[in-house]
């Protein structure tokens, strides 16, 4: 399953890389593409992983989800 998951507050490859390691992190999640200048974090991930656990990563960091 493929989700794209609009992100507020990313303003450099430094912020995309925090959120990118995040998401990375969690069990079932196979691929994690960001673009901080669009504000959008593609996510590739197994039935194991929800949205709530991408969310719950990307808040973690300092992050809004849309």
């Amino acid at each position: 399953m493929e989700m794209k998951i609009a992100v507020g507050g990313m303003h450099c490859k430094s912020c995309a890389y925090r959120v990118k390691e995040a998401v990375s992190g969690i069990n079932g999640v196979s691929n994690v593409e960001v673009d901080h200048q669009k504000g959008i974090v593609k996510v590739q991930m197994k039935d194991s992983a929800t949205l709530l656990d991408v969310k719950k990563a990307i808040e973690g960091e300092g992050y809004k989800v849309l």
